[in-house]
């Protein structure tokens, strides 16, 4: 009696680890989530001892597993953009472990053992649950890369509407499947409804969605595609106006020097007349006009925006010159600092150029609302790094730099800290680039270090 039961317990182990283990090999596929080794082995622990209690209390069972999940996604996964994008990281490694599982179990094994589904061998159900595992993480690589789906560009969308619109349809069609499976449980549990009835019910259950899930997916994906590049799009119709805009900024420079130029060529007429004549009041009094004049042209913005052709990527340079072009017509003093020739940093592109936007946005507000109204901008390599050093003129004097980067969190004001969340997911991608954030009376500097 008691090896019997010993054999029933480990029996039970092994098939419930290797369950949750499967769920979890899908949830990082998925996700591109590492889960570290404590918190797997305390989801799995949970999951596990709990197991037992949950199922007698209504088959929570089902739910504490989705539950698990959705903690990982809150935890690990920097998932900021609303509660869907969380419920389908919960949602979805559980389903695509019971779709295949069931559907190999009704469909498939089934064929060679009739009577699988009501059998009582420990042996033959946990060999049962190991090629389920193994038929769920194929089935789910299979539809991942026939599709080409990557649910890691669901972070690329800003727009928290169009996140609902896509994802919102696949979550329902998941949580519609998590119910009606719960749901022919209980019906049964409380006699409401013949055993062999809930089993149809499974079955065919599993028959169905096994076709209409992967759909729906196919469905989520080519939306995603099709805003992603109309995104894309819009981006280089911007840039390519940024870059005009550019051009144009560097005509009128252009224009500027030489009419300075030929202003000089008379300046020089002048003091040699005044040198020739020994009038040194004149000479004197035409030096000082002229020093004067030149000062104020040499450091005028647009000589700051010209140092830009040291940047030899044209979406990042008409990034920065619609950016500083901005700030200088919004009465910023700008200043520009490139020492040599630069490049794009090892990120993705459409990533960096939403990072320096949301940079530049920051520090451009910060110093409008200031008395001294002045940004500076540095961008170079240093040794195999790429530095972005951007400081602005700001009027609040103590800022809360702990939770700056908290969504909704900012020294604006309610509900305007999006930008610096933004920024924080994108870093969450690349382990070799930091931004550092600083203040000091008066200033606020933020220095990003891309490796």
């Amino acid at each position: 009696m008691l090896a019997n039961t010993l054999t029933t317990l480990f029996s039970y182990i092994i098939s419930r680890t290797a369950i949750l283990v499967t769920i979890l090999i899908i949830f990082e596929r998925v996700t591109r989530i590492k889960i570290p080794t404590k918190y797997r082995f305390i989801a799995l622990s949970i999951g596990v001892v709990v197991y037992f209690p949950a199922r007698m209390l209504f088959y929570s069972d089902y739910l504490l597993d989705i539950a698990l999940l959705y903690f990982l996604a809150v935890k690990f996964g920097n998932l900021s953009k609303g509660t869907w994008l969380r419920w389908f990281y919960a949602f979805y490694p559980k389903v695509m472990f019971e779709l295949p599982a069931r559907f190999l179990v009704f469909n498939i094994f089934s064929i060679f053992y009739p009577n699988i589904v009501n059998s009582n061998d420990e042996l033959l159900l946990s060999l049962v649950t190991c090629l389920q595992c193994l038929g769920a993480i194929f089935i789910n690589e299979l539809i991942l890369r026939i599709m080409r789906v990557d649910f890691k560009r669901l972070f690329e969308i800003t727009d928290q509407t169009v996140i609902h619109s896509i994802i919102r349809p696949t979550i329902i069609t998941l949580g519609l499947y998590s119910f009606i499976q719960w749901l022919s449980y209980n019906l049964t549990y409380l006699s409401l409804i013949p055993r062999d009835l809930a089993m149809d019910i499974r079955k065919y259950l599993s028959l169905i969605f096994m076709v209409s899930v992967p759909v729906f997916i196919a469905s989520l994906n080519q939306k995603m595609t099709s805003h992603l590049e109309l995104v894309l799009l819009k981006q280089k119709e911007k840039e390519l106006r940024h870059l005009t805009n550019y051009s144009h900024e560097i005509e009128r420079l252009y224009r500027d020097i030489r009419s300075f130029r030929h202003d000089y060529a008379n300046v020089l007429a002048s003091l040699r007349y005044g040198i020739e004549h020994n009038d040194m009041g004149s000479v004197r009094q035409t030096f000082e006009e002229v020093t004067a004049g030149s000062a104020n042209f040499l450091q005028s913005d647009h000589f700051e925006i010209g140092n830009l052709s040291l940047i030899r990527d044209d979406a990042i340079k008409s990034i920065f010159s619609a950016k500083l072009s901005q700030a200088a017509e919004s009465g910023i003093q700008v200043k520009v600092e490139i020492p040599e020739e630069v490049g794009r940093p090892n990120l993705a592109p459409l990533d960096f150029i939403r990072l320096l936007s949301i940079l530049l946005d920051n520090a451009i507000e910060g110093a409008v609302e200031s008395n001294d109204r002045e940004l500076q901008v540095s961008y170079f390599k240093y040794q195999r790094n790429t530095v972005l050093i951007i400081e602005n003129s700001m009027s609040h004097q103590d800022i809360n730099l702990a939770g700056l980067y908290e969504r909704g969190n900012s020294s604006k004001g309610l509900d305007r800290g999006w930008g610096l969340a933004n920024v924080r997911e994108i870093l969450s991608s690349y382990p070799h680039t930091n931004i550092k954030t600083s203040t000091r009376p008066g200033r606020f500097q933020q220095i990003l270090e891309m490796g």
